[in-house]
């Protein structure tokens, strides 16, 4: 089953100021005997360019 989903990170740096990061995420899901498992994760970002640093947490 292929799903997505939206988000949107708001970071706060003392040197840079406030910084929005956006994008989606498309999923494959598979059943596992009732339970539904994420088999593949794609992170697209809304971002041209990057400005700064991205943690992996973040997104």
């Amino acid at each position: 089953m292929d799903v997505s989903a939206k988000w949107t990170v708001l970071s706060l740096e003392p040197r840079r100021g406030k910084s929005w990061r956006g994008g989606w995420y498309d999923y494959t899901l598979v059943d596992d005997g009732g339970t539904l498992r994420i088999r593949r994760k794609k992170i697209v970002l809304l971002e041209d360019v990057i400005d700064g640093t991205v943690d992996i947490y973040q997104i």
